[in-house]
């Protein structure tokens, strides 16, 4: 946890000790319950410190990083995205890719619950992560003069953050706005 804060600590000057420990937490017993929940029920689980709290690959932080990322984009607009028209403006295999993906939320949740497996949920927030950071590298959000387009896809990043906080929140995984 000590780590996690002072990492926390170099990225965020801005935040005092109290939210940065309680990032820590957050980020400390995540990174627990997902290196436990990923796992297949009949393995032996091989914890690696560094490789669990790194921000690429399948892990806890990558994921939390993401949802931290799409809060901060979501910040800076500097408004609320309005919900009143169809994604229609959203052409891009990256845009359909995470609609797509977020679609599939109802389904991998009742496949989760029948099977019993939320180590089902867990793939999905990873899936759903790696779309997220796709589009975010690939598709400039805020950057377009089209203010219809920039409602559009701040929906979506609304979307993305709504989803992937609400598949955390089954498996017990704190979503902190920063990291």
């Amino acid at each position: 946890e000590k780590r996690i804060f002072e990492e926390a600590k170099k990225r965020n000057t801005d935040l005092d000790s109290k939210t940065l420990s309680k990032i820590a937490t957050d980020v400390a017993v995540g990174t627990l319950r997902y290196e436990m929940i990923k796992q297949d029920l009949d393995k032996i689980i091989t914890f690696d410190l560094k490789k669990s709290l790194s921000l690429e690959g399948d892990t806890c932080s990558y994921l939390q990083y993401s949802y931290a990322r799409a809060s901060r984009i979501l910040e800076k607009a500097g408004f609320e995205p309005k919900f009143g028209s169809l994604f229609e403006s959203l052409s891009t295999d990256h845009e359909i890719n995470l609609l797509k993906m977020i679609a599939k939320f109802d389904i991998c949740i009742n496949d989760a619950a029948n099977n019993l497996s939320p180590k089902v949920i867990a793939r999905f927030c990873y899936d759903l992560a790696v779309s997220f950071n796709s589009f975010y590298e690939h598709v400039p959000v805020l950057d377009n003069e089209n203010k219809e387009l920039v409602n559009q896809r701040l929906c979506l990043v609304y979307c993305f953050k709504s989803t992937l906080e609400k598949s955390l929140e089954l498996l017990g995984i704190a979503t902190p706005q920063r990291m």
